[in-house]
Order: structure tokens, then C-alpha cells, then sequence
């Protein structure tokens, strides 16, 4: 029978609260698979560590910290390096406003239709309260078309890691092909 392991939520650092820390930190957290949360008050005790952009004066003086916490039976070390490779990149919020139904949307724009990011394909001259009309009655009908901020989304998306392909060169390539030697009667029509 396998013992249950029990664990405990431990405090990693405290950081200046900004816009996207949270978001930050749930982000790191779903790329590296590492249970973590963001808590808006800081813990006594644990070192102020922020990033040189986020770390101010005046954050630090009006108390508007927060702290990140993990479990303790988890290694850090993969979600520490993709937190601090998010707070170099990601600085403001997504910047997707709901469009109003008189909005165009055009053929090949990316869109975020219903918190989904999709190329629109779809027609031409389509605005957004048509489209919503056209969708009505689809299984799965469009309730809110927003700009899709497409760098904002690049920058969220998790560090590709490059697989090494190797290619196995085919036996004969180099080798002279022998020739076929057949000990049986061949019949000739004559």
C-alpha cells in the first residue's frame, strides 16, 4: 500500500504587487506543472526579491507587497526560472477590449472569440453584431468578439523546447547493389 505523502504550502519571497504578478505566477505555474499562488500581503520574515523594473521606492515604502507560495514537496527550481523569464517579458495586462457590435472584423485578423483566440476566416464585410446573429444558432454560439492583443499572447506562451532529430541514412546509400543471381529456368516464349 502506498503511504500518503503530506506537505505543507511554504513561502518562496515577497514581491512588489503590479499589474500581471498574478497572472505571472499562474502562468509559470500551468508551464512548469509546480503548484503555486500568488497572495496579495507579504509574509513577515521572507526577503523582498523582485525584478530590477518591478523593485520601487515607493511600492516597497506603501507596503503594496505580495508573496509567492509552493508546496514544499515540489522542486522550484523549473518554475523560479520560468517566473523570472515572464516578469522580463510581460509587463502590462492583455490589451483586448470588447468590441461593440458596429465593429468591423476582417478576413485574416485574429480575434478573441469567446476568450478563444481564432484567425477570422469567416466573410466579408462582417461586423461584429452580424456575426453574432450568423452564430446564433451554432452549438457553440458567439457571445463576445475582443481585439486579440497577438504579441501580449507570444509572450505568454511557454519556451519551446527544440527536439534533436536524427536521421538514419539508408544501408545501400554508399554500398554497390549486387546482382541478382537466379539458378532457375527461365521460360522464353519463342
Amino acid at each position: 500500500m502506498l503511504e500518503k505523502k503530506s506537505f505543507s504550502i511554504i513561502s518562496l519571497f515577497n514581491v512588489p504587487i503590479t499589474p500581471v504578478v498574478q497572472e505571472i505566477v499562474e502562468l509559470a505555474s500551468k508551464h512548469t506543472t509546480t503548484y503555486a499562488e500568488f497572495r496579495d500581503s507579504p509574509e513577515p520574515g521572507t526577503d523582498i526579491i523582485a525584478a530590477r523594473d518591478y523593485r520601487t521606492d515607493e511600492q516597497i515604502k506603501a507596503g503594496r507587497l505580495g508573496s509567492i507560495w509552493v508546496r514544499s514537496d515540489q522542486d522550484v527550481g523549473a518554475f523560479m526560472d520560468e517566473y523570472w523569464r515572464l516578469a522580463e517579458t510581460v509587463k502590462k495586462p492583455l490589451d483586448e477590449p470588447i468590441l461593440p457590435d458596429d465593429h468591423p472584423i476582417h478576413q485574416g485578423y485574429w480575434y478573441v472569440f469567446n476568450g478563444k483566440p481564432v484567425n477570422f476566416i469567416d466573410g466579408d464585410e462582417m461586423t461584429v453584431g452580424k456575426y453574432k446573429m450568423v452564430t446564433k444558432n451554432h452549438p457553440v454560439p458567439i457571445i463576445e468578439i475582443r481585439r486579440c492583443d497577438t504579441y501580449g499572447r507570444l509572450d505568454r506562451l511557454p519556451v519551446k523546447v527544440e527536439t534533436v532529430r536524427h536521421e538514419i541514412a539508408p544501408a545501400h546509400k554508399n554500398k554497390r547493389r549486387k546482382p541478382r543471381n537466379s539458378n532457375k529456368i527461365k521460360k522464353v516464349m519463342g
